[in-house]
């Protein structure tokens, strides 16, 4: 009977510490440490990595992020220790070579990414014109008394795939709105360094006598204009056309997650094959503008619609100097009929668009219509770290020779 109720009595203490100890097991670990990205999932895209400088402002940026906040690739993990020391190596692939990162985790228990500067091959990445998959990307993590190993499948994209838009990580490593700030990208598909601006174009131009000479702001604004019908008209000589080509080379890995990309051809890819869509004529023209110093603001539009402003005086900011043309019309129409039309689609918006400084420019900023009204003002966009995407020379006459009837050679 003693027996009977001293079984009775353990029972209830039982029930009790398998409650306590129910929610103690359920309680989740520290997640393991993994290979993570800034932007993207599982990818590397080198349009983004060959353009932006350490300093730009432009590019995608994580505060938080220890080592290199503008690091692509990091390891995210918990640190198991108050001011607990890490060492972090990336192996050796065929895009950057063996890189280090060490630095302490401050509070334990807490989630950080680590980032080393990467040792990229910044000519491979350039030179990427077709997405590769399964890349491996692999990590050896050491934490005191515990060493890992890490790896993960990626995709990089081609150097033609552009962020248009991104969501940045926040303090608690998940996404919030949208970002805008990547559509400076579109300023390193403007090549002013490409040869084939002076040895093609502007020698066309000069030989056709369509100008005595090129020589920018030295002029009056009608001189700047006629600088750019003469460039414009060179282009339809070449027989340039219209392309719908805007689909990257792979889709993101995840296409909920926190990148929207455009494939855009380099200069020489629209030199080369004369077809372009207005994006691309866009930044064609803004490249031969920019070899003559003539400043320019590519505006992005609702459906698509893209228009190129040209600053005709030297005292270019005032929007009164600004000659916008409608890059849709080039090898349809003259060059005067493309400006009219830029003139039509500008003026019911210029309102709308993000360039320039002031209040109602800020509010704009932090509107829902900041994503369809967009201008990437191309000398800005240089003076804060973005540089031209190196582009491989190639061998003109393969491109203009006798042989191909859309490009005369000049007689």
């Amino acid at each position: 009977m003693t027996l009977s109720r001293h079984l009775l009595r353990l029972v209830p203490l039982a029930a009790l510490a398998a409650g306590l100890a129910g929610p103690l097991a359920a309680q989740p670990s520290a997640a393991a440490p993994a290979i993570d990205f800034l932007y993207g999932e599982r990818e590397l895209f080198p349009s983004a990595i060959v353009c932006f400088t350490a300093d730009s402002r432009y590019a995608p940026v994580d505060a938080q992020q220890l080592g290199d906040p503008q690091g692509v690739i990091s390891v995210k993990l918990t640190a198991p220790s108050d001011d607990c020391l890490v060492r972090i190596t990336f192996s050796e692939t065929p895009f950057f070579e063996e890189s280090h990162v060490s630095c302490r985790l401050p509070k334990a228990g807490t989630v950080y990414h680590v980032a080393p500067v990467m040792r990229y091959r910044a000519e491979k990445l350039a030179a990427q014109r077709q997405p590769l998959a399964n890349l491996v990307v692999r990590a050896v993590v050491e934490l005191p008394g515990e060493t890992l190993e890490l790896s993960t499948k990626v995709v990089v994209h081609s150097v033609n795939d552009a962020i248009m838009q991104y969501r940045p990580r926040d303090e608690h490593a998940a996404i919030d709105d949208w970002k805008s700030d990547t559509k400076a990208i579109l300023a390193a598909y403007v090549n002013e360094n490409h040869p084939w601006i002076d040895q093609r174009i502007t020698r066309h131009a000069l030989d056709r006598k369509y100008v005595a000479a090129f020589s920018g702001y030295q002029g009056d604004a009608a001189a700047v204009t006629q600088e750019l019908r003469a460039v414009y008209d060179t282009l339809a000589d070449f027989g340039f056309k219209y392309t719908s080509f805007k689909e990257p080379s792979a889709a993101p890995v995840n296409r909920a997650g926190n990148v929207r990309l455009q494939a855009i051809r380099l200069v020489g890819d629209s030199l080369e094959s004369a077809q372009a869509n207005s994006l691309e004529t866009a930044l064609l023209l803004a490249s031969v503008c920019r070899k003559l110093s003539i400043d320019t603001t590519v505006f992005l539009l609702p459906k698509k619609q893209v228009l190129l402003g040209v600053y005709t005086g030297f005292n270019h900011k005032k929007t009164g100097a600004l000659l916008v043309l409608d890059p849709r019309q080039l090898g349809y129409e003259k060059f005067d009929a493309a400006v009219a039309a830029g003139a039509a689609a500008f003026e019911p918006v210029r309102d709308k668009l993000l360039f320039g400084e002031g209040e109602e420019q800020e509010k704009l900023r932090h509107s829902a219509e900041r994503f369809s009204y967009l201008a990437v003002d191309i000398d800005l966009a240089r003076s804060n770290g973005i540089l031209p995407i190196p582009e491989t020379r190639r061998d003109f006459r393969s491109a203009f020779g006798e042989s191909s009837p859309n490009h005369p050679v000049t007689p």
